[in-house]
């Protein structure tokens, strides 16, 4: 959860793709038209705040609320978040790219720079001479010139890819982009690996999935609250929350279990995963202990403890 090749390797650098604005893109709110996806957003957020705000606090209406889009159903709204937002294929079930996820806002990031840059920036602003490695040219620049810096790289636009931080000429470019970005389909459980989905998913039912069943959730409500859950935080839209260094903020009641990226479509169904793949009520001994006295089923809860309280235990 927390691992990345680039810990290892730093790639080579990679050249922008060129911007050439041949045609007009138009607000699905008026008929003005801009040279770039990223001007539309801009011009919604300024122009179309009253549409925006009535389309989210909609109850009847399926609307994504990370782009405000409306859709006939709930399972396209759903395809779309996991193809658009998730950056899987429609029909995951768990996301099939390496997710990096803060802990103190809980936004989702797909480059573990993107992830340090968004730790310090938003929620460690005092350290002002704290310099990160730019996840496009691979330079250290300093935090406080971080924004005129990614300017350079175009990563601002809405077309900016949320992975390798290459910027496209528009969304269209963008989703075929993605498709060459191998899929990941390594199970952060036991280790297992597979460049076939087919045999991914074999695996996750065969081995991880159990078959019993949680009736009672609030008798259960102890058990699973030791684990870390994706916390549900207030949403407002904000044209910011597009932009390719932007992480993910989850809405429309999904969940992602950060043990196994298992994709839940409810908070009832989160807790039932939890309860039912992750806690094991026959185990007796707890191997994995932390310095403070913490014990935990598995490596990776033990990990993400010492990762979520590192400032304790430093003192």
């Amino acid at each position: 959860m927390f691992r990345s090749p680039n810990d290892v390797t730093i790639p080579a650098k990679r050249q922008i793709e060129d911007e050439t604005a041949s045609s007009y893109y138009l607000c699905n709110f008026c008929s003005e038209g801009w040279s770039s996806e990223t001007e539309v957003e801009l011009h919604r957020d300024d122009c179309h705040k009253d549409a925006i705000s009535e389309l989210l606090r909609s109850k009847t209406q399926h609307i994504c609320k990370m782009c405000v889009m409306e859709f006939e159903s709930k399972d396209a709204m759903i395809r779309h978040i996991k193809s658009e937002h998730l950056l899987s294929s429609e029909t995951a079930t768990r996301v099939e790219r390496e997710i990096f996820i803060c802990d103190t806002c809980g936004d989702i990031f797909f480059n573990k720079l993107l992830l340090t840059h968004h730790m310090v920036h938003a929620h460690q602003k005092q350290d002002r001479n704290y310099r990160f490695m730019c996840p496009n040219c691979y330079k250290m620049v300093r935090i406080t010139n971080s924004w005129y810096h990614f300017r350079v790289h175009s990563l601002q636009s809405i077309s900016s890819c949320k992975i390798c931080c290459v910027k496209f000429k528009d969304r269209c470019q963008l989703r075929e982009h993605i498709k060459t970005h191998p899929r990941y389909y390594k199970c952060d459980l036991c280790g297992y690996f597979t460049k076939r989905e087919e045999n991914f998913n074999t695996h996750i039912n065969t081995i991880h999935k159990k078959r019993n069943q949680i009736t009672n959730l609030e008798q259960n409500q102890s058990r699973w609250k030791s684990f870390y859950m994706p916390r549900d935080y207030p949403y407002k839209w904000k044209k910011y929350n597009l932009m390719g260094w932007r992480g993910v903020k989850l809405t429309n009641n999904v969940h992602i279990c950060v043990l196994c990226r298992e994709i839940c479509l409810d908070n009832d169904s989160m807790i039932r995963h939890i309860l039912i793949e992750h806690y094991d009520k026959e185990m007796s001994v707890l191997t994995h202990m932390c310095s403070c006295g913490m014990t935990f089923t598995n490596k990776l809860l033990l990990r993400h403890h010492k990762f979520k309280f590192r400032k304790v235990h430093e003192k």
